[in-house]
Formats: C-alpha cells, structure tokens, sequence
C-alpha cells in the first residue's frame, strides 16, 4: 500500500468510530477505540434472559454471522441465567462493548459471591476450593433445573471469559488454561462476568461441545483439572486428602486431564491416591497428565508401578 492508500484507510476507521487518532503529521498515533453498545440494569425477579439478550444485545452480533451469534447467545444467556436463579441478588446490569473485531459482554450482579455459594452449599473448606471444583464442569446447587455445565462451556465458547467474585478472580483463555488471582477488594459484593467473544470465530456450539465428549460418545464426559488451583498459600500437594478434595465428581466423567503445569513439586501419597487408588476404583475413567515436571513424574510413576503390581489389568494413566 501507499501511504495515500494508508492514509484513506484510517480516516475512514476512525470515521466509524473503530480508531481514534491523535496528534498531527508526524506525531499522529492511532488507537483501538472500546465502543459501548448498550448498557442495562434490570431487576432480577421476573426476568427473562432470552429476552433481555435478543432486545438489547443479539443485533450486535449481526454482522458476525451465525457461528459468533449463536455462541454469544448460548454463553451470555447462561450467565445471564445464573445471576436469575443462584446470586440471590436484586439487580443485573449487562453492558457490550466493541474493541476492534471483538465484543466485550460484562454481566454484573449484586449478589452473593458465585464462589462463596458454592463454598457455602457443598461445605468447602475454603473459597478457592469452589473455583477448582467450577472448572472441572458437572457443578450446580440446583441440580433439578441445571446441569453444571453453564459456566464450563460458556467459558470455552469465548477468547476470554473472566469471573471476579469473593475476592477471586478466574480466568480462561481460549488457548485452554486457567488463571486463578487474588483481588484487593474482597468486600465487593455480587459476582462480575467478562467475555470476549471474536467476530471473525469459526468455532461452532456443536464443535465446542464435541471437545469435550471423549472418545466414541456425544457427551459431556471429559475434564481438565487445572492442580495448581488445589494449592493454597504455599502448601505443595502431598496429601490423600487433597488428593481427594482434587477427585471430588471426576467419577461424573469418563476422560480426566489432570493439568500439572505451574506445579513444582507433588507428594507420594498425593499421587498415590489418584493414580492407584482411584485408578482401581474406577477403571472405566481414563486418566490423562499433561505439563507434568520431571519431579511429579517421578512420583506419579511410583504409583503407576503400584497399580500395575496391585492392579495389572486396570488401565494406566497416559502422558500428554
């Protein structure tokens, strides 16, 4: 291109309203310019998230087409969804934003915590245990009208997808790995949803769906759990008992990742109770480890070679 041609380009992105430019001649810099789109805040009883996402958010995504529209709708409805039925708030506000070929969706309530509910509901030891326990899916405190895989996989149908609540907050990239930050501000109250959704996304619900059905099926069957989530403060994974909080429903899938990136260290015992224990226990769930250090993987054979003693027609766990 020209610098003519380059020239006719900007004016007309910052004409629309996707740049904007400062400075003149030589000292003009050009930015991405975050525009808002619409912004509600509606009472929580009575509400209908299907509506209040085709009145004020589903046009939108118009121009992206159905793929982007159809995963917008599934993972923002789901969220909107779960502030009606589990914040036992009073309020959502939703709010879009346009950041060059992204939407940016922030949902808002004025509830309880999503982490400290579910603290609260399964008895948990700690807050952070809820966030572990949410990222393996298959989780709800209202099993009669949900099926726990809202959060899951409106997290994956996302480039970014964040939740801050209770002084946490998680985040998961579309590259597949989670994030897990302590906040400043604990006191805030209700629970805070971020996802960006990219206009140009070629991933259909059937397809992200199909990601996690293991092989042969056309559920939701297969898991990863992210062990570093399992930590708190400086504690390094050595027990049984963590090992079981680690375990708690991978029995609900068929295919179990258990992600050690991040992990330095982890004990005999700890290992031992899931890839030999468990192992036993359960044949029909296949365990996989992935980003696993040469450390953990001295351990984790040491109970692989105890299940095969023990155990030499159960399935062994497999290396990513």
């Amino acid at each position: 291109m020209s610098r003519q041609t380059v020239q006719k380009v900007m004016r007309r992105l910052v004409g629309n309203g996707y740049v904007t430019a400062t400075g003149r001649t030589t000292a003009r810099k050009y930015f991405v310019e975050e525009k808002l789109l619409a912004t509600v805040t509606v009472p929580l009883a009575g509400l209908d998230e299907s509506v209040l996402w085709r009145e004020h958010f589903q046009r939108f995504f118009a121009v992206a087409g159905s793929t982007a529209m159809s995963l917008s709708l599934y993972a923002a409805t789901e969220m909107i969804n779960n502030a009606i039925d589990h914040s036992d708030g009073m309020l959502v506000s939703v709010d879009a934003r346009r950041h060059g070929e992204m939407i940016k969706v922030t949902i808002t309530d004025d509830g309880i915590g999503i982490f400290r509910r579910i603290q609260e509901h399964f008895g948990l030891e700690h807050v952070r245990h809820a966030v572990l326990d949410l990222t393996k899916g298959k989780l709800t405190t209202d099993p009669a009208r949900h099926s726990g895989m809202g959060i899951f996989f409106s997290s994956r149908a996302c480039a970014e997808f964040s939740i801050l609540a209770n002084g946490l907050m998680l985040t998961h990239y579309s590259s597949g790995r989670d994030y897990l930050l302590e906040t400043a501000s604990p006191e805030v109250k209700g629970t805070f949803v971020m996802m960006e959704f990219p206009l140009r996304s070629e991933m259909t619900t059937a397809q992200l769906f199909d990601k996690y059905a293991a092989d042969g099926s056309s559920g939701f069957d297969k898991t990863i759990v992210p062990l570093y989530l399992a930590e708190l403060g400086v504690e390094s994974l050595v027990s049984r008992s963590q090992a079981k909080r680690v375990l708690a429903r991978i029995e609900r899938f068929r295919e179990a990742i258990f992600d050690f990136s991040e992990v330095s260290s982890i004990g005999q015992a700890f290992a031992d109770e899931i890839f030999r224990v468990f192992a036993t226990a359960h044949p029909d769930v296949l365990l996989r480890i992935a980003d696993a250090n040469d450390d953990v993987q001295k351990m984790i054979r040491l109970a692989l070679t105890g299940l095969e003693e023990q155990s030499p027609d159960t399935p062994s766990a497999i290396f990513m």
